[in-house]
């Protein structure tokens, strides 16, 4: 299941926060996790080791949360669009 509707679900049934899920995600160290998600959020991204943004079926840019920020490419784009 697409980590977006396991969040959408638990926000629902349990009231869960991101804060609290992005926590668990990260604890599980030593473990290779691939999340694809819509939703960005700063406090989590800026924690991964890497992070690959793909558009229309190809890498548009790839590379750390600060390097990508300073970049102002697509990937600074997505996270400084309003909600």
């Amino acid at each position: 299941m697409p980590l977006p509707e396991i969040i959408s679900r638990l926000r629902k049934q349990h009231h869960v926060t991101q804060e609290p899920l992005s926590e668990a995600l990260l604890w599980l160290s030593g473990v290779t996790r691939l999340i694809i998600t819509h939703q960005l959020d700063a406090s989590f991204l800026s924690r991964c080791d890497g992070i690959v943004v793909i558009k229309n079926g190809h890498i548009e840019e790839q590379g750390v949360f600060s390097r990508l920020m300073n970049r102002e490419g697509t990937f600074y784009s997505l996270s400084t669009l309003s909600p």
